[in-house]
């Protein structure tokens, strides 16, 4: 009995731990849940945040209790087990297995990500056209969009990889109806933009009547957010970012798919080793 519930709590802390980093690393990329309100916090107390450390650490003290327990499990399995050149020899046979099993199954991630990705928005869909003073009244499609109106560089901002804190070279362009509504009503979108410079880009670089992307409800970093707010500069509830490219919606998922692929080939070739290893001191024992 104790060995099945030594077993299942295995189980559990592994599938703990998945979960764990893969809740990080949604909030990360969709920029909500707990990473969101750390990177507020972390804004609020001291006027930046680390976006990395913002999403690893949480991951780590979550899945801490989980990995703990793994290094109690691997204890107890080395005290009780005998000691022994062949003992040796199936200990590394057997970590071999447990390390190409992992393999597996990151690869299998790494296909259901892909997989995944292709039922997602690619961008050769033709673009919806949708009105900037219509956001916010109604469910907005999660197709690419197209939107026209004029850029207000006074409702601009952005983090900057120079800045100590934050390393993303992303800035936000305030965008209002070509007609109608003023400077002081709320900015009810934002066009995302990446440069390798600094964020004052966004004053200088050119932006067409229309532009095409896709929408993301209230996607503005918390930095952004609290900078414009501190310049007087009004922001709708909700707010829309739109961001550009063909493969915006499939990015998290090729990256899920290329961690997966990369955690396959690494355990394999580990798994290959230290097989290797183990038969060469099984045959030098027998």
């Amino acid at each position: 009995m104790g060995g099945d519930r030594s077993k299942a709590l295995l189980a559990l802390s592994v599938i703990w731990i998945a979960i764990a980093a893969a809740y990080m690393g949604w909030g990360a990329f969709e920029n909500r849940g707990l990473y969101r309100w750390l990177v507020e916090l972390q804004v609020a107390q001291f006027g930046g945040y680390y976006p990395r450390w913002t999403g690893i650490l949480p991951a780590l003290l979550l899945a801490l209790p989980a990995i703990g327990y793994l290094r109690l499990y691997s204890d107890a399995q080395a005290a009780a087990a005998p000691q022994g050149p062949a003992a040796e020899a199936q200990r590394g046979a057997r970590v071999a297995k447990i390390t190409a099993t992992i393999g597996v199954l990151a690869g299998i991630v790494g296909v259901a990500a892909y997989v995944l990705a292709q039922s997602v928005p690619d961008g050769s869909e033709a673009a919806v056209p949708v009105a900037i003073a219509e956001l916010g009244q109604g469910a907005v499609p999660s197709t690419k969009v197209s939107v026209r109106g004029t850029v207000d560089d006074d409702a601009s901002g952005g983090v900057s990889e120079s800045g100590g804190f934050a390393d993303e070279s992303n800035f936000y362009v305030g965008c209002r109806p070509e007609s109608g509504g003023g400077k002081g009503d709320p900015v009810r979108l934002f066009i995302a933009r990446r440069v390798g410079g600094s964020v004052d880009a966004a004053t200088t670089q050119a932006f067409m009547p229309e532009q095409t992307g896709y929408l993301v409800e209230n996607g503005l970093p918390a930095l952004v957010l609290q900078d414009l707010q501190s310049r007087g500069v009004a922001v709708a509830t909700p707010h829309y970012v739109l961001q550009p490219g063909d493969r915006t919606r499939r990015d998290p998922y090729y990256v899920a798919a290329g961690l997966g692929g990369a955690v396959f080939v690494i355990c394999l070739l580990v798994a290959l080793i230290g097989g290797l290893q183990a038969r060469a001191r099984a045959r030098a024992v027998g």
